[in-house]
């Protein structure tokens, strides 16, 4: 695999790390389980959702699929449904 560092700042890149980073918060209001931080926990489920859609989209419509993402994609993937 051929590695580009730049390819890190390309959106759909930043859009699966933002997932990943996502995970800390989420797996905070799960532990805590309060009515206002189930709430949030909700906004950011969707907030993934929608980075998780997005990130695709971006990486064809712009043409910006790489090989860092085609690791970082399902690796997001993969944590954020570990924690959920």
């Amino acid at each position: 695999m051929d590695f580009r560092p730049k390819e890190l700042f390309y959106l759909p890149n930043l859009l699966s790390l933002s997932r990943i980073l996502l995970i800390i918060p989420i797996a905070y209001l799960i532990k805590i389980n309060t009515i206002m931080g189930n709430q949030i926990l909700i906004l950011l489920a969707l907030l993934i959702i929608a980075t998780d859609y997005l990130d695709g989209y971006f990486s064809r419509k712009m043409d910006l699929v790489t090989e860092m993402g085609k690791l970082l994609d399902p690796i997001a993937d993969k944590v954020a449904m570990a924690v959920g």
